[in-house]
């Protein structure tokens, strides 16, 4: 923030404490780690759905219970997300 001419007084010796700060002289940016969260609950419930489908199937109905419980947690996580 500033003129241009702050710019120009100041511009080298800024330039010189973020090069120092940011090990550069550019800011490359992260992505925060909870952005991705809604995509690894969305790939974890279709794996989970999978799982359930073949519970089923083995009629291994005490864990298809159990797996359908983990969804139903996931989907609400998923949905404060959302929020």
């Amino acid at each position: 923030m500033g003129c241009n001419h702050c710019y120009e007084t100041f511009g080298d010796y800024i330039a010189r404490i973020l090069k120092h700060i940011r090990q550069g002289e550019s800011h490359c940016g992260k992505v925060p780690a909870c952005t991705h969260i809604p995509e690894v609950l969305q790939e974890r419930i279709a794996e989970l759905e999978i799982e359930l489908q073949e519970a089923i199937k083995s009629e291994h109905y005490e864990e298809a219970a159990q797996v359908r419980d983990r969804i139903t947690e996931l989907m609400k996580q998923e949905k404060n997300f959302e929020a």
